[in-house]
């Protein structure tokens, strides 16, 4: 079923426009293998070179804060990564503030009021605000829509789908 359904949209010239996403990586295998036997071009997350790329890590990034807001580390990777690439004169307030006040970074940056928010300049600030509007708005979609479809609003919205589509010749898994 999923081979047929791909093979009709590789047809259509529409491949860069898949991803697919397993519960575990134990399915990586018998997806694979069915791909193969279809005859249809992927990239696996099982390839190091491609777990490695800063979009993958970032989209990594973008899902455990979406489920974590205590998660700093992600956060800090999310900011720092291809779909918002803050500058570090931004992020450091922040992460500095967290680290003080012992809070979650999230805190920091949901937090209006905090005299940090005096040492960034007025384009950082919207930037951040920017930042804090989307988890506001994925987070929202939690429960209405599954993690694919939140993640593809994402990459729509950040326009990363443009993007990748022109260098696609190749399924994502």
């Amino acid at each position: 079923e999923l081979t047929k359904t791909i093979g009709t949209q590789v047809k259509r010239g529409k491949l860069h426009e898949i991803a697919i996403l397993v519960r575990s990586n134990n399915l990586i295998s018998n997806v694979a293998q069915a791909l193969i036997k279809a005859g249809i071009p992927f990239v696996s997350s099982r390839d190091s070179s491609f777990v490695n790329l800063p979009e993958v890590r970032g989209i990594a990034a973008f899902l455990s804060v979406l489920v974590a807001s205590d998660d700093s580390l992600g956060l800090l990777k999310l900011m720092l990564s291809p779909y918002y690439q803050l500058p570090a004169e931004w992020i450091l307030p922040l992460n500095d503030a967290a680290r003080r006040t012992n809070r979650p970074l999230h805190d920091i940056l949901f937090d209006e009021k905090s005299v940090v928010w005096q040492r960034i300049p007025k384009e950082g600030i919207e930037t951040l605000n920017g930042l804090r509007d989307d988890l506001t708005k994925y987070r929202a979609l939690i429960g209405t829509k599954n993690p694919g479809e939140i993640l593809y609003h994402f990459l729509e919205d950040r326009t990363m789908l443009d993007q990748q589509n022109n260098d696609a010749d190749h399924l994502i898994m």
